[in-house]
Order: C-alpha cells, then sequence, then structure tokens
C-alpha cells in the first residue's frame, strides 16, 4: 500500500495546495546546508559538547539504535537535589520522531541550551533541583537528513526492507526529480477521469472539482514521478521501510504496511517504550512532531467500530440505583445516558457524553480525552498561546490532531502521561478584512458568551447568536433556539456551554468558505500558503513545468515547496524555538509535587501513641490523568509509615493509598496507633511515581 499523503502532514479538503507529502526514504544525494539546522551528524556533536560542558547535571546516554544502525541520544537532566533524580516528576521531550520534523529538533536542542544558560536563575535553578528532564531530540535518524539532501522530500521511513506492491522488488519505483530543481513537489497530467481543476482564484492552486455544482475534473494528481517498474502505477514502492511513528500501540493501523508487522516491532519504536516504561518517573511529555494539541485540543485517535450508544455495560450498585434500573443487567449506553444527560451528575460535570459515559462505565478502551484533563490541556494552551504572542507568533492557525499509531497518543491513553504534541511553527493565518465600523466591538466572542446570564443569552438575536456559533466551528446541529433553551431550561449555564465548546476543540475561528458567501464546504489553508509565500517566501513555489515522461507522457510539476509548511527560515525558528523553551518552562513548573506537610504525635499512655499525618500536592496538576487512574497503569500516592525495630502498629494499616491526589493543595492524611519505646523514631513519607517524594522523622513523646 503505498500513501500519497501522510494523516497529519497534508489533509485533503475541497481546496488543494499542491505540495508533496514524501513517504519513502530514497537515495540521498548532494548534502546542502540550511541555515538554522543541523544534520544528525552534527547534532550528535552539539549534543556532546553540551553534555560535556555540563557534566555535572547532564548526562548523554542511548536507548537504542535506529533500523540503520543508528544512535538514539538522549540527555538526562538534573542538578543534585534533595530528592534522587529517579525519583522527582520527570519531563520528556521527544522530537523529530516523524523523521521531517527538524524544527522539532532544534526545539529540543535550544530548551536544553536554555536550561544551560539560564543554570543560576532562581526559578531554572529549582526546577533543576526538583524535576529531571529526559531531552531525545533526533529519534528518528535515518530519515532526519531528508532536509538537507537532495532531491527533498519529506522522508519518515527508517532503512528497514518493505515490499509495499508485492512484486518481490524492493525499492524499485519511488520519485523522480522530473524538472531537476532538487525537490520533489508535485505532477499533474490531463486526465477526463481526474479529480481536479485548476482554481479560478490563483493559477497556482489546484482545487477538487465539485460534482454538485457541474464541475468535471480535468487532471489528476500526483507525487512528481514515473512508473520506473513499468507495472502501470506511480512511485508506490520507494526505498525505505516504516514509520517509526506509527508504530505505537494506540490506534495503530493494521492495515498500513507502513505502520510495522505489529505495534514496537521498529527498533525505535521499541527503544522509547522502553526506555519510558522504565522510566515511571515521566509526568509530561512533549513531542515535537506534526501537530499541535495546545492550539487545538485533542479529540482523541482511533475508536470503536461501531456506535457508542450500543455498547453494553452493566451499572455498579450504587449507580444503579440513583437511576431506578438493576444491579448486575446489561443495558446499552444509550438507555443509561437518557436517564443520565440531565441529572445533577451530569450538570455538574459541564454535560455529559456519551462517549464519556462508556469509558466511566469500562465499555471498551478509552478514545478520546478525559473531560477533567481536558481542562488542563485548556489551561496550558492559554498560557502557551500568550508566550507565542508575546514572541510575534501566529496564535490562530489550526494545530491539527496527533497521528494514530503516534507517540504522543500512546503517551496519553496507554502510558498516562500529560502528553503534548507541538509542532513549534506553522504557517500563519491570512490576515482577515478589517471588519466595518463599529461591528467589531459588537461582535459576539467565547469570552463575552461564558460571562452572559441565561436572561441575556435569552434576549440575545437569532442571527447574532447564529453567526457567533458559525465563528467558532458549532455543529450544524446547535442553532440559535436549541443554545436559548438549554440554557433557559436551566440545563447548562452559559458559562458550562463555553467549556465544553473549548473542551472539544471547538473554539477555533471557523475559516472563510473558498469561493465567497456563497460557497459552501470546507477549505483547507490554501490560502494562508499562498499569502505566506508572496509575502515571506518567494521560492517556496515551484511555478508550473512542463516536463515528459519517459513513455512520452506530457505532464507538469510544481507546487509548494515540500518543507516550506514545517521549515521556518532562521529567524523565525529562533524566535519560535526560544518561545517553546519557556513554554516548556512554565509547564514543568506545574507539575505535581508532594510534601509531608503535618505531623502529630499524641501520646494515649502505656506506651501507645496515636501519629496522625498529613501529605499534600502542592503542584498545579492532579498526581494521575484521569486516564491514569482509570488504566491504573502508575502505582498510586501512599503515605506510609515505618517503624523501628521493637515497636508494633497497634491499629491501622502502615500505608494508606490514594489514586489521584488533586493539585494547588489536595491531600491524603492517615492515622495510627504505635506501640513503642518513649523516645523511640518513626519514620512518615509519601511516596508516588511521578511526583516525587517526601520522609519525616519524628519522635514518639
Amino acid at each position: 500500500m503505498f500513501h500519497l499523503f501522510g494523516e497529519g502532514d497534508f489533509p485533503l479538503r475541497h481546496r488543494f495546495v499542491c505540495a508533496c507529502a514524501a513517504l519513502a526514504l530514497a537515495s540521498l544525494a548532494s548534502a546542502q546546508s540550511v541555515p538554522g539546522y543541523v544534520n544528525f551528524a552534527d547534532g550528535e556533536k552539539r549534543l556532546a559538547e553540551l553534555a560535556r560542558q555540563n557534566s555535572s547535571w547532564i548526562q548523554l546516554v542511548s536507548i537504542g539504535n535506529s533500523a540503520g544502525g543508528k544512535k538514539l541520544h538522549l540527555l538526562a537532566i538534573a542538578a543534585p537535589g534533595k530528592v534522587k533524580p529517579e525519583q522527582r516528576p520527570a519531563v520528556f521531550i521527544g522530537a523529530n520522531l516523524v523523521g521531517f520534523h527538524n524544527a522539532g529538533t532544534q526545539a529540543a536542542v535550544a530548551f536544553v541550551e536554555k536550561l544551560a544558560a539560564k543554570r543560576n536563575d532562581a526559578a531554572v535553578k529549582q526546577l533543576l533541583e526538583t524535576r529531571t528532564f529526559y531531552v531525545a531530540p533526533m529519534l528518528n535518524p535515518d530519515a532526519h537528513d531528508g532536509l538537507f539532501q537532495g532531491p527533498k522530500y519529506r522522508r519518515s521511513l527508517n532503512v528497514g526492507q518493505l515490499d509495499r506492491d508485492l512484486d518481490g522488488l524492493i525499492g524499485e519505483d519511488g520519485y523522480n526529480d522530473l524538472n531537476n530543481d532538487g525537490k520533489i513537489t508535485v505532477m499533474r497530467m490531463e486526465d477526463p477521469a481526474g479529480e481536479w481543476i485548476v482554481d479560478e482564484k490563483d493559477a497556482r492552486l489546484m482545487r477538487r472539482a465539485d460534482p454538485l455544482k457541474g464541475e468535471k475534473g480535468k487532471f489528476k494528481m500526483m507525487p512528481e514521478g514515473f512508473d520506473d517498474d513499468k507495472d502501470g502505477q506511480f512511485n508506490e514502492d520507494g526505498p525505505g521501510g516504516y514509520r517509526p511513528d506509527r508504530n505505537f500501540a494506540h490506534a495503530w493501523n493494521d492495515a498500513d504496511p507502513e505502520s510495522g508487522p505489529w505495534p514496537s516491532a521498529q527498533p525505535e519504536s521499541k527503544a522509547i517504550m522502553d526506555f519510558l516504561i522504565t522510566h515511571r518517573n515521566v509526568a509530561m511529555a512533549v513531542v515535537f512532531g506534526p501537530a499541535n494539541n495546545l492550539l487545538e485540543m485533542p479529540r482523541g485517535a482511533g475508536g470503536r467500530g461501531g456506535d457508542v450508544g450500543s455498547i453494553k455495560v452493566t451499572l455498579p450498585r450504587n449507580l444503579a440505583s440513583a437511576t431506578g434500573l438493576e444491579a448486575n443487567k446489561e443495558y446499552t449506553i444509550d438507555e443509561v445516558y437518557e436517564l443520565l444527560k440531565d441529572s445533577p451528575l451530569a450538570r455538574a460535570q459541564g454535560g455529559l457524553t456519551k462517549e464519556a459515559l462508556a469509558q466511566f462505565l469500562g465499555g471498551g478502551p478509552a478514545t478520546a480525552p478525559d473531560a477533567e484533563d481536558l481542562k488542563f490541556y485548556q489551561s496550558f494552551g492559554d498560557e502557551y498561546k500568550k508566550i507565542l504572542e508575546k514572541a510575534g507568533l501566529d496564535t490562530k492557525r489550526a494545530g491539527g490532531q496527533s497521528a494514530p499509531g503516534g507517540l504522543q497518543n500512546w503517551l496519553y491513553y496507554q502510558y498516562s502521561a500529560m502528553a503534548i504534541e507541538l509542532d513549534v511553527w506553522g504557517i500563519p493565518k491570512k490576515a482577515a478584512p478589517k471588519p466595518a465600523a463599529n461591528t467589531a466591538a459588537d461582535a459576539l466572542t467565547l469570552d463575552k458568551f461564558e460571562k452572559m446570564t441565561a436572561a441575556e443569552v435569552g434576549a440575545l438575536d437569532d442571527a447574532k447568536l447564529g453567526d457567533f456559533l458559525k465563528s467558532i466551528n458549532a455543529p450544524a446541529m446547535a442553532t440559535a433556539q436549541m443554545i436559548k433553551q438549554g440554557v433557559a431550561s436551566g440545563r447548562m449555564t452559559p458559562a458550562q456551554m463555553a467549556g465544553m465548546i473549548r473542551s472539544q476543540g471547538g473554539a477555533q475561528a471557523a475559516r472563510p468558505a473558498a469561493g465567497g458567501a456563497a460557497s459552501s464546504g470546507p477549505t483547507t489553508p490554501d490560502e494562508d500558503t499562498i499569502a505566506y509565500v508572496d509575502a515571506s517566501a518567494k521560492d517556496g513555489f515551484v511555478n508550473w513545468t512542463p516536463v515528459t515522461l519517459p513513455d512520452g507522457t506530457k505532464a507538469e510539476v510544481g507546487g509548494v515547496d515540500p518543507f516550506l509548511a514545517i521549515t521556518p527560515n532562521e529567524a523565525e525558528l529562533k524566535k519560535a524555538v526560544d518561545a517553546h523553551a519557556d513554554a516548556i518552562l512554565f509547564m514543568a513548573g506545574k507539575l505535581a509535587e508532594v510534601a509531608i506537610t503535618d505531623v502529630q504525635v499524641k501520646s494515649l499512655g502505656s506506651g501507645v501513641f496515636e501519629v496522625s499525618a498529613t501529605a499534600a500536592n502542592n503542584g498545579f496538576l492532579p498526581t494521575a490523568t484521569r486516564l491514569q487512574v482509570r488504566t491504573r497503569s502508575f502505582l498510586p500516592a501512599r503515605l506510609t509509615v515505618t517503624l523501628p525495630s521493637g515497636a508494633k502498629l497497634v491499629q491501622g494499616n502502615n500505608r494508606v493509598s490514594s489514586e489521584r491526589i488533586t493539585g494547588t493543595g489536595g491531600t491524603v492524611k492517615a492515622t495510627w496507633l504505635i506501640s513503642a519505646d518513649s523516645g523511640a523514631k518513626v519514620t512518615v513519607s509519601i511516596l508516588t511515581p511521578n511526583a516525587g517524594e517526601d520522609r519525616r522523622e519524628v519522635v514518639l513523646q
């Protein structure tokens, strides 16, 4: 199977900017310097030098090798502190597993360089003494150098062996640089059965013909190349093996040969999983890749076959009693949802979805982020956007979604860490036309809406409310009347509605239709790309050039440079990586961090003492995501007492556990009765896998 356009790399919708998403690893030709970026060999030297210059708190290790035998380097970063590095809350930063996201590599290295430069600043010093950072900047070495050697295209495959067209040959039909410009772009050929036509607004662009408007396609489109093996197919079997970035277990695509024969089959993905599974102190992970789930809230990956509502579940006794249903009897999610959707429980959660209900009742694997976890994503997203705006970077562009079978999804759904994917930079949105005088101030926004009362919402003009719903990409079923009725009934407040819209990624501004007000159908960011080319990257578009294929077929080659949308120039890159270093420092400071806050000893006489202890989470994040509680993939937090020789626990368990200690002062408490000699010492400890630990020794007297 050959994939023309990679999911997450090149969405195919109504309009089409001609850009080639490369999926095969071709023979590399002459190396090319790209200002601001390092190839793999130079990157190795840069990491080694960082470790050498900061040897007291940075270690360079290898967690494995690529399919081609290149080392997967990782920097373990932690300054001496009260708690051992392996027991502190940790942040894992993994970059460029996709192979062509070289800006991610630069962002990961820039983060380490900022730590080194600000080593003695109070805030950074505290982080280095209380956190551990694991930074792996070049996770797909076999594809990493595609940016530097021609012909240029987005390489993502390791050097494994894969026969995509099952003809017994490997790598015999890859891309061809037909116009000799050093890039693989797009080729168009006239074909009455084709789906594409030239865009009437800009002849550089192509778009799909719309049969509903009587349009008929005139061209077929494909990456630049020809039928090398003369089997009637183009570019279907280039060199290279598998995609390590699609070889993780969550929503792994077994129908895609390039995703590997099974999850973790590739040495790169297995090495990453092995490292993380043996380092359970990782509380948050940042993946530098093609998507951005702080600009656009994560919506999940994969899913169950069929309708969620038809899944059958049994209810726990307390829930069965509350709904009037029978315990231990099977009901469909639809049946339970109808009884609970308007309940106080649902309102307290800001609304209830069938997906969330199915997950709560154990109706199959999680396929969408937990609603409470999304609140923390939204909080981080708000601060992240402020950091980008301060640096003069765009925050209005779409973030896209992490790929099925990808690292970010495995990290959240199965490893159960707070997992974030950041794309570092993207083509900024084209500036919108200035609104007519006085209309901007009157426009309804999500911020304004959530502060309104039910009466104020009810008094809104239907047209104004309808325009607002369109502006936030609300589903078509969400009409002005539906919103008014929902608020008037008391089922949901405007603030709760706004929270649900944000949590589901609905706060993104809607794009204008491609052909003006009369047009229909979604649009791709074509106009944004061309506007960026015209303003800032004149060489980013290859003009259509006639070519003749070896068999005499006439075609034209052209389109957008394959790295244009993901590889900013040196000046823009510097701004972007610096801003992302600040964002990671901010988020690292928000990790859960436990401490013993109080221990009381009371003598009850006859050598018996009552010991009461409280441990608190002084961080912003909880000690576990909601998904982590559900999967139980980590040990819970444990508040324990350790007795000296000769002492005996009279009452209470020596360990009290909590699956999740909420942030900003959430606590876990325990009380023990201990028989011991006066003057004996006991140790009270709070232990967690990924929120640190603390101990306090007390004297029984």
